[in-house]
């Protein structure tokens, strides 16, 4: 359909993932299977990460490069939406991917990451409207 999708993400496991799918991508790489391991794969950066419980990471990677996507359409941005433009402490998950914001959550570590309005956004991308916004 030719659009131009703008993905923000400063955390670590998903700056791996979405390097690991641009990869693809751009050179019809699939990462290899974790043999035993249906929902991890090895990545770009030699490590095993795990996709989702609920996936095949192989056949997710072969359903991407089967879609034949574009990297042109694809941007990636290190940054998380917030309602200020700096930075913030998101706590990383004892497990699993998604890091939260919740005071209480229970973690050992969290991590500094860049933020940015909304409206800085559209401004650095030079954007003049949104068609979606998935949050």
């Amino acid at each position: 359909y030719g659009a131009i999708v703008h993905l923000f993400d400063p955390t670590p496991k998903a700056i791996v993932h979405v390097k690991s799918v641009l990869n693809l991508v751009e050179n019809g790489i699939i990462p290899n299977e974790i043999k035993g391991k249906p929902d991890q794969y090895l990545a770009y950066d030699g490590q095993e990460h795990e996709i989702s419980a609920q996936y095949n990471a192989h056949e997710f990677f072969q359903t991407i490069r089967d879609a034949q996507f574009l990297t042109c359409q694809f941007t990636f941005h290190q940054w998380a939406l917030a309602n200020s433009d700096g930075e913030m402490s998101f706590l990383a998950p004892e497990s699993g991917v998604s890091h939260s914001l919740k005071a209480g959550v229970k973690t050992s570590t969290s991590l500094m990451v860049p933020t940015k309005r909304f409206e800085t956004i559209l401004n650095k991308l030079k954007l003049h409207h949104v068609d979606v916004l998935k949050i």
